[in-house]
């Protein structure tokens, strides 16, 4: 089960990050704390 969840998160954070760059040129960077969400170390 977690594997489950680990790749489950990733599957949402590269969604909020699709999300995040989309968002990018409309909000000024820092504006959206999902960029918080964006520190693996992989």
């Amino acid at each position: 089960m977690l594997v489950l969840h680990f790749f489950s998160w990733i599957a949402i954070d590269l969604s909020l990050g699709i999300y995040r760059d989309l968002l990018a040129p409309v909000r000024p960077a820092g504006a959206t704390p999902v960029g918080c969400m964006h520190h693996h170390p992989f």
